[in-house]
């Protein structure tokens, strides 16, 4: 009975220490926890602050353009709070230029596609209205599963300043070139006048010292009755002797000096003509690789000179058009010349930039949209050139009009959505309460669509939704509206219509639907529910008490059928 005790309460012992075991372990394993967390709580702050205090601006977007999370940077180039940008998109806010909406499209793709971009040069539309042109890099990244984008921006509107500067500075070079050829010439012409007189007073010298020795040769007779008249003369000839020395310093001094001055200022005429030819490289570089079409014209619009993206925009070559006025309208279309005319002498009047969008015309008549963006060039404080840049944005407006259709139209069906949908129907209630015209509204289900989705699968459900589509396209008016609601729902808008048509409407929709049926040949028929409202301007019904009514109404026809069985 007592080794059993003893067994027993070895047991419990052997219990108790591993319990305790068991605890140290616990308390060990929350202590590593808990440093990791602080650990990686310290990484994220260290995280933050690198991000916060970024000296370019970081920003992070989803993958539909919309702002997540931007640094202190991000704030200064935009000129947007944080908390403004946070949940905003792009196009939104119209941060972007209308010529970089494309390129920024192109950028949003790569990123979707799991691609880094850049660096890309975008203008930025900030929000006290002044623009800011920068470099963005992008790069997506993976936080806490979801693929995000991490973009850099790198404002950097001083250098696109300093190309223009280059320009001015080009201009300045030359006219200083020519100002100090000119000093030059006529620090010549005085140096020659100089050596001339230099000359005469060497010549002057010999004269008398061959007139002092012609004294002392005549003879004593003559000597004796004019010795009063030649102490005079040497003293006089000592003095201009004294006289002339001086002079042939002072001019030999004069002349050292100007030869010195005339070495510095042909050193700088060749430092001159050094940055000028530099200057006229970097800007025939920017102006010849730029990859947007631009002319350089006078303050009169006469071409001076055009880049071969130019050529290849608009198919002229520069012996074509340079020399040429750009106000005669060889790029314009007819209707657009007047516009030219306009400009131009608005930009005389004003001597201000200007940018718009607008119609050009290429060589082979072909016409385009272009955004035109109008600089001047100023020298010694006055306009005296004009440099005109022209973007083709016809890829942009194909984004922009499929951009358009994509927010209107039912990607499967062809027909309007039903954000669209309810647009248009706001419109012809406001037009039919002023025109006093009645609107009708037909709320229509297909029957049994889940058992065709669950019987044949949903290509085949698809396919019934675009044959139904493509049935009603085919025999109502031009006029009618034509909306997929959602899933199988479709609502049909008949503006100048009301309750009475509603017969014909609905022997006419199933005379075709039972002939779809014969066309179709399927295991199955396509049968619909319809229920219809009337907006009267005199008993004027809300966008959403119409669309119930009808919705009620189509729900009660289905009903009435069930129990038809």
């Amino acid at each position: 009975m007592k080794d059993e005790d003893k067994t027993w309460a070895e047991l419990i012992k052997e219990l108790e220490i591993l319990r305790e075991e068991r605890e140290k372990s616990v308390v060990n394993n929350i202590t590593k926890s808990k440093q990791a967390e602080e650990e990686l709580i310290d990484l994220e702050w260290c995280f933050k602050i690198l991000f916060d205090y970024a000296p370019d601006a970081y920003y992070i977007n989803d993958l539909k353009g919309n702002f997540i999370d931007g640094n202190k940077a991000a704030e200064r180039v935009t000129g947007y709070k944080k908390e403004e940008l946070i949940g905003k998109n792009f196009f939104e806010l119209k941060l972007l230029a209308l010529a970089d909406i494309p390129k920024a499209a192109k950028v949003l793709l790569k990123n979707i596609m799991g691609q880094p971009t850049g660096p890309d040069e975008f203008i930025l539309n900030r929000k006290d209205k002044s623009t800011v042109t920068v470099e963005i890099s992008t790069y997506p990244v993976k936080i806490k599963g979801k693929t995000l984008v991490l973009g850099i921006a790198r404002d950097i509107t001083k250098r696109e300043q300093m190309q223009k500067e280059i320009i001015v500075y080009r201009e300045y070079l030359e006219e200083l070139v020519k100002e100090r050829t000119l000093q030059l010439k006529e620090a010549n012409e005085q140096l020659q006048k100089d050596i001339a007189m230099h000359k005469q007073d060497e010549e002057n010298i010999r004269k008398s010292q061959q007139e002092f020795a012609s004294l002392f040769n005549t003879n004593p007779e003559a000597i004796a009755r004019d010795i009063t008249k030649r102490e005079q003369m040497q003293k006089e000839i000592i003095v201009y002797r004294e006289y002339l020395e001086e002079l042939v310093k002072e001019r030999t001094l004069q002349l050292k000096e100007a030869n010195e001055q005339l070495q510095k200022d042909i050193a700088m005429h060749k430092q001159d003509e050094e940055n000028i030819r530099k200057s006229q490289q970097e800007f025939a570089s920017l102006f010849n690789k730029s990859p947007e079409a631009i002319v350089y014209t006078d303050e009169k619009g006469t071409i001076l000179k055009i880049n071969p993206r130019f050529s290849e925009l608009f198919g002229y070559t520069s012996k074509e058009i340079e020399g040429k006025n750009i106000d005669e309208g060889i790029i314009h279309p007819t209707d657009k010349v007047e516009e030219e005319i306009i400009l131009t002498k608005g930009l005389l009047n004003r001597h201000t930039n200007t940018n718009f969008e607008t119609i050009r015309k290429k060589k082979d008549g072909t016409l385009f949209p272009v955004y035109v963006s109008v600089s001047n060039i100023v020298i010694d404080g006055k306009t005296e050139r004009w440099i005109r840049i022209y973007i083709d944005v016809s890829e942009k407006k194909h984004m922009e009009e499929q951009l358009i259709k994509l927010a209107r139209i039912d990607s499967l069906t062809g027909c309007y959505n039903r954000r669209y949908a309810l647009e248009l129907l706001d419109r012809h209630l406001k037009l039919s309460q002023r025109n006093k015209s009645s609107i009708l509204l037909a709320f229509l289900d297909i029957d049994g669509f889940k058992a065709i989705n669950d019987s044949f699968g949903h290509d085949e459900g698809d396919k019934v939704l675009k044959e139904v589509a493509g049935l009603f396209k085919s025999i109502l008016r031009e006029i009618d509206i034509i909306c997929r609601m959602g899933g199988d729902e479709f609502l049909l808008i008949f503006p100048d219509s009301s309750l009475k048509e509603v017969p014909l409407i609905i022997s006419r929709l199933q005379k075709n639907f039972s002939q779809l049926n014969k066309t179709l040949k399927k295991d199955y028929s396509i049968k619909f529910s319809m229920g219809f409202s009337e907006y009267l301007p005199d008993k004027p019904k809300t966008l959403n008490e119409l669309i119930r009514i009808a919705d009620q109404r189509m729900y009660e026809e289905k009903k009435k059928k069930r129990a038809m069985g």
